[in-house]
């Protein structure tokens, strides 16, 4: 047994046990939505840039959903079904429009 295998307990019991508070909190929740907003614009423009701009929004929102729903419903089941919604229903827009406009884009060549 050597001492890597306590270190990698002690990991996950720190990872497990994160919490965010103040402004990381404000940062770790508010960017998956800024994201989604923001893919609007290149979405617009048919750029690939858009779908990666959701893809993260929307992964985040999966992630979030799950780790939440994870515990068993509470408060945090409220959150969940707000902001994991939220996420997807911005993400899956954008990829719409990203997907039309590259396909006008096509039609005009």
């Amino acid at each position: 047994m050597g001492g890597g295998e306590g270190l990698r307990g002690d990991a996950r019991v720190l990872i497990a046990q994160y919490a965010p508070e103040g402004v990381a909190a404000a940062v770790l929740l508010l960017a998956p939505p800024v994201l989604g907003v923001v893919s609007f614009w290149p979405s617009a423009r048919g750029h690939w840039s858009g779908a990666v701009l959701a893809a993260r929004s929307l992964l985040f929102g999966f992630v979030f959903t799950a780790a939440v729903l994870r515990d068993g419903p509470g408060l945090g089941g409220w959150a969940a079904l707000v902001y994991g919604p939220l996420l997807l229903i911005l993400a899956v827009a954008s990829f719409v429009l990203w997907e039309r406009r590259r396909a006008s884009r096509s039609e005009r060549r």
